[in-house]
């Protein structure tokens, strides 16, 4: 980001559809076409069958209903980027916060469901601030990603983009037969001070901000280990490697 810009005008994430509220998207509606109100029983219909007409899928598939699949966003938080230098070791100088659970003792990284309406970009921004207590912004790295640049007339490919926010890793995790939780995880940096009383009724953390390579270690999941280090390396390779300047974040201990 060329003049050390400021990482708040990454905070900011806009739809049409969101922009209103429900009673005017529904209002744009017409009447005929609104879905029922009524609560019935969805009718049970027989599966589909192939015909010489209807053709099987290329690729392996499968399909889940929403109330079988579960839409997740997590972060990989860092405490602050120190400035370049010959000596930089990241496994000691970059910190990422880790969350201790305080009935099981597990140590795990901040995620967490999807609000109906909500993107998940915003899913992991306030995830990681509920639950590790942390105001925290997207922190651009340079990656590659399939996903396109707006208005692309290109054919699905991977690239290389400078200043991506996207999410840069995702879980599948089967927890039950027809049962799965899918995790976007994204890389977030520090933007303030610990506020308390942030978690919900239900949860029970302790953050705390550990050297990178210790929170390699530290982590109780092998899965999060693999998070941690890819987020990891992404930022070393961006800003300690890639020439990028290190963002200026405003009053971050305010």
């Amino acid at each position: 980001m060329p003049g050390g810009e400021p990482l708040r005008r990454f905070m900011t994430f806009t739809s049409p559809l969101y922009a209103y509220p429900s009673h005017i998207i529904l209002s744009a509606i017409p009447s005929s076409q609104k879905l029922p109100t009524n609560t019935h029983p969805p009718t049970a219909y027989p599966p589909p069958i192939l015909s010489p007409r209807m053709a099987a899928p290329k690729f392996p598939t499968t399909q889940f209903l929403a109330d079988e699949f579960l839409i997740c966003g997590g972060s990989i938080l860092f405490d602050h980027l120190p400035p370049p230098s010959p000596t930089f070791d990241p496994a000691t100088q970059l910190k990422v916060c880790l969350l201790r659970h305080t009935v099981r003792n597990e140590w795990l990284l901040p995620k967490g469901r999807k609000d109906r309406g909500e993107a998940v970009e915003h899913t992991a921004a306030r995830e990681t601030f509920e639950e590790t207590g942390y105001p925290c912004a997207l922190l651009p790295v340079t990656m590659a990603t399939h996903a396109p640049e707006p208005g692309s007339q290109s054919k699905d490919h991977i690239e290389a983009v400078p200043a991506c926010v996207e999410p840069f890793m995702m879980t599948l995790r089967t927890v039950a037969e027809r049962n799965v939780k899918l995790i976007w995880w994204f890389v977030t940096i520090r933007t303030g001070a610990l506020h308390t009383g942030t978690q919900t009724a239900v949860e029970s953390y302790e953050s705390e901000f550990v050297p990178a390579g210790e929170a390699m270690t530290r982590a109780t999941f092998q899965s999060d280990r693999t998070v941690i280090a890819r987020a990891v390396e992404l930022v070393r390779s961006t800003y300690y490697e890639g020439g990028v300047p290190i963002p200026c974040i405003a009053q971050v201990d305010s």
